[in-house]
This record gives structure tokens, sequence and C-alpha cells, in this order.
């Protein structure tokens, strides 16, 4: 076979190599990305379904701590009414006037008390929504630093086909061009020590 024969050949099989080299790495760049955008539509809905979760949590402590303060709030207004009857009653019996003199102080007492546990009951139960708010805050955070560095991490692992190719078209090329010389050099006699260099 004559060196131009061999020269031909390796150039073809270095071709044909380059060729489903670039082929097989381009599809498996397009094979590997697919599999990452399936991934990140997961965890999309994922993310979504935990933020979802985490409103209606939210909405549900948020009803449970405003029912309890209701609650509170309808002692609070029973207990002063109990108060205000019971001095009536002590007032009468005593001879004294509700509107007048120690009669009107222990009136004005019941309802300032009541007014004070009120504004206590107001207080804490803004303070509870507040830090209710705040940790629903944080999560979402949490939730959604967790999402970007997942997002992130596959943007990373995503490959351009075209490049995917050409490195493996430049790889293959470079596997056939060996081959071939390769094949060249065990077509081509080899001297022996006593041969004669022309």
């Amino acid at each position: 076979m004559g060196e131009t024969a061999i020269l031909i050949a390796g150039l073809a099989i270095s071709a044909a190599s380059a060729g489903a080299t670039a082929y097989a790495s381009s599809e498996s760049a397009k094979r590997q990305n697919e599999a990452i955008a399936r991934s990140l539509a997961s965890r999309r809905k994922t993310a979504a379904k935990q933020a979802g979760m985490l409103a209606d949590r939210r909405e549900n402590v948020v009803a449970q701590v405003e029912d309890a303060a209701d609650l509170e709030a309808l002692k609070i207004e029973k207990q002063r009414a109990a108060a205000l009857g019971a001095y009536k009653v002590a007032a009468a019996e005593g001879g004294l006037s509700t509107s007048s003199g120690a009669g009107e102080m222990l009136m004005n007492y019941a309802s300032q008390e009541a007014a004070f546990s009120q504004g206590v009951l107001t207080q804490n139960t803004t303070a509870q929504l507040a830090q209710i708010q705040k940790d629903t805050e944080m999560q979402q955070l949490q939730n959604a630093a967790t999402y970007e560095a997942q997002l992130n991490q596959a943007m990373v692992q995503m490959q351009s086909p075209f490049l995917a190719s050409l490195g493996g078209g430049i790889s293959g090329a470079g596997t056939g061009l060996q081959f071939a010389s390769g094949v060249k050099s065990l077509s081509t006699p080899s001297r022996t020590t006593g041969d004669a260099i022309t």
C-alpha cells in the first residue's frame, strides 16, 4: 500500500472518528441538559409547593392567634362586667353612689383594669403576629436561597452541545490521526542496524 493511500485512509479514519465522537458528545450534552431541565422543573414545583404550604401554615397560625386573642378579649370583658356588677351591689349595700365618690372610683377601677388587660393583650397579639410574619419571611428567604443554589449548581453542569461536539470532534480527530500514524509505522519497513542510511 502506497504512502498516499495510507495517508488518505488515515485522514478518512480521522474524519470518521472526529464526526462520530462529535455527534456522540453533542447528543450526550443534549441528554444531560434535558435531565438537568427536568430536575429544575421538579425543583421549581417543589419550591412552589413549599411556598404554598408555608402560606397555609402562616394563615392557620395567624387564625389561631387571632381566635385566642378574641377569646381572651371576651374573657376580659366578662371579668369587667362581673367586677362592675359586684361593685354596684357592694355600693348599693353600703349606701354608696356609683356615680360619685368611692363608688365611682371602684367603677373606674374596674374599667381601667379591663382597659389595661386589653392593652396588654393587643400588644402581645401584635408581637405574636409580627413574629409569625418574621418567621415566615425567614423561611421564604431560606427556601429561595436553597432553590437559587440548586439552580446555580444545575446551570454550571449544563453543557453547550456545540462546544461538546467541537471538543469531541477534536478528540476524535486526534485518535484517528494516532491510529493512522500507527498504521503508517506498521506499513513502513523498519531498518535494522546493519542497513545503510541513504
